[in-house]
């Protein structure tokens, strides 16, 4: 015998809401909630992806860790694992924090050995407290500092004073070209005391010097390139490593 649904159930069926679409609230409450069998494996594979889409997406400490919390041994977290080591390294130097720094080297003791030795730098830079940079001037430069030679590069220089307590033996610093808002486009290293150049090369005698407590030194690089968004007239210096007079450098 056939049966027929009288016709006001069947207009109540057809303008039922659909139900609303999953979001990573309602899917972590579902297992939490202790969702199992073939439903939580769908739940966990539906999860995950709009976990990782996020956390690719946003480039974000508490989504990447959002996943990793969720799913440490998921297919995608060794991946955001070296992900994270890179954003937490652009947090910290966005704070510009000692106590920011020393957290990235304790939270990423398994991070290149280049990275960890840059953020140390930071970290013993901000500690010491006494690296004062002044004005920074960008001027049109001839690459060979022929002055009647064609300007072919820009040259960024500015004094540096140790307005701290110690002698410093070492100390370096990046020359950036920023933008209007101050974001990084280029950039370049130069000494302020060292006994080498930036890649090994000689330098001058004066800057073999150490840096006693209120003296300055003039340091200056060339940058030949021009990134797409500089004004060719806006640069910040930091100070990017120190060492004392004294102190035994750590190989």
């Amino acid at each position: 015998m056939r049966h027929v649904l009288p016709f006001a159930l069947l207009a109540l069926v057809a303008c039922a809401d659909p139900p609303p679409p999953s979001t990573i609230e309602s899917l972590s409450a579902a297992l939490d909630a202790g969702a199992s069998g073939s439903e939580r494996v769908q739940i966990e594979i539906e999860l995950q992806k709009m976990l990782l889409d996020r956390a690719r997406e946003s480039h974000s400490l508490a989504d990447i860790d959002a996943y990793l919390t969720r799913f440490p041994k998921g297919a995608n977290a060794e991946e955001l694992r070296k992900s994270r080591v890179d954003v937490a390294f652009v947090a910290a130097e966005e704070a510009g924090t000692a106590a920011g720094w020393q957290a990235f080297l304790e939270e990423n003791k398994e991070a290149d050995a280049n990275l960890r030795r840059r953020a140390k730098g930071f970290a013993d830079v901000l500690a010491y407290g006494g690296v004062q940079v002044g004005e920074v001037k960008v001027e049109p430069w001839n690459l060979a500092d022929d002055p009647k030679g064609p300007k072919n590069c820009w040259k960024i220089s500015t004094t540096v004073t140790n307005g701290g307590d110690k002698t410093l033996s070492y100390l370096t610093v990046s020359m950036f070209q920023v933008d209007a808002s101050g974001k990084k486009l280029g950039s370049a290293p130069a000494v302020v005391v060292g006994q080498a150049a930036p890649g090994g090369l000689p330098i001058e005698e004066i800057y073999k010097k150490p840096l006693a407590p209120g003296k300055s030194r003039e340091v200056s690089t060339t940058i030949e390139a021009a990134p797409e968004g500089w004004d060719k007239t806006s640069a910040k210096v930091v100070a990017t490593a120190v060492r004392f007079e004294g102190d035994v450098e750590k190989k």
